[in-house]
């Protein structure tokens, strides 16, 4: 037999604003803090990580990110799979993985960049 555990709503919602920085708990410190508890803020959008960050931290002005983002700041902006834009932490470093079996046998792209 299954047991099946039930939340009150309210709890679950709670549980959800607390993992998003929104509870009445302190939330992340600054903006790679907030990167790294969020797994990285979507930036696909211009104003998607102003908007997420103002959410989040309560000191937060739109020159912290904009610093963040310089070439020796705290962040990265990085593409991902469906050429998805997020920025993360420069001091995270994605583990080597082997290629996609899809894409070992892929021709490099562009087609100029074979003759390079």
């Amino acid at each position: 037999m299954h047991s099946t555990l039930t939340l009150p709503a309210a709890a679950e919602r709670a549980a959800i604003a607390s993992r998003h920085g929104w509870g009445p708990q302190p939330g992340p410190a600054g903006l790679a803090a907030l990167a790294t508890a969020q797994a990285g803020l979507h930036a696909a959008r211009l104003l998607t990580p102003y908007v997420t960050a103002h959410t989040r931290l309560p000191e937060f002005r739109a020159d912290d990110l904009r610093h963040a983002l310089s070439p020796h700041g705290t962040l990265v902006k990085v593409r991902c799979v469906r050429r998805t834009l997020h920025c993360g932490p420069t001091n995270t470093r994605p583990t080597p993985t082997p290629p996609h079996c899809a894409s070992a046998s892929a021709p490099p792209w562009p087609p100029h960049a074979a003759t390079a």
